[in-house]
């Protein structure tokens, strides 16, 4: 805000790094990770690196796992929004290229969710939270593609939510019920 500058979030998903954990060795999925954010790094500007506890620097972009198999990408002093959208297609270019892991090659792919300040939210936590909700997108989509947060996925969001919650209530109330239909020949 103090810079008045926009800010683009990448919320990025391993695809199919479970099915890698699971099959090969204990330490496999630990070097897979390594290798994704090294490919991560390498795919973004010159002025992007790893953070380190204690390094931000307001000027930099920012790649982080922020769990299991997840990353987040911090882009500053994007002008145009299709500065992010082509961060997020050489990521996903890049992770697409095979993997050696335990002597296996191993084939991974990215899905995306991208949401920008100031536009999406004003917040840090909402801001993650709209690239997230993105990212589930993205996957919805058929995986290994980017999505960019819309008013309209909160809506569904928040729609779905409200749908679940009903029907609980409805089953506690015992008021659903099975109807049959015979079909004659």
């Amino acid at each position: 805000r103090h810079y008045q500058e926009t800010l683009g979030v990448l919320f990025a998903d391993v695809d199919g790094f479970k099915r890698v954990n699971d099959t090969l060795v204990h330490h496999a999925g630990d070097d897979l990770l390594k290798q994704i954010s090294e490919r991560i790094r390498s795919v973004l500007r010159q002025q992007d690196y790893l953070a380190q506890p204690g390094e931000l620097d307001p000027g930099m972009n920012v790649v982080s796992r922020i769990g299991g198999d997840e990353f987040v990408v911090l882009l500053n002093q994007m002008h145009y929004a299709v500065e992010a959208s082509k961060v997020a297609q050489r990521i996903i270019d890049a992770i697409a290229v095979p993997f050696r892991v335990a002597g296996q090659e191993v084939y991974v792919g990215v899905s995306i969710g991208i949401a920008l300040y100031p536009g999406d939210a004003e917040g840090a936590e909402e801001l993650l939270q709209r690239a997230d909700m993105a990212m589930f997108h993205a996957k919805a989509a058929g995986k290994n593609n980017f999505q960019f947060y819309s008013a309209q996925m909160n809506a569904v969001a928040v729609n779905s939510l409200s749908l679940e919650a009903s029907l609980h209530k409805a089953m506690e109330r015992d008021e659903l019920f099975m109807v049959y239909q015979p079909k004659v020949d």
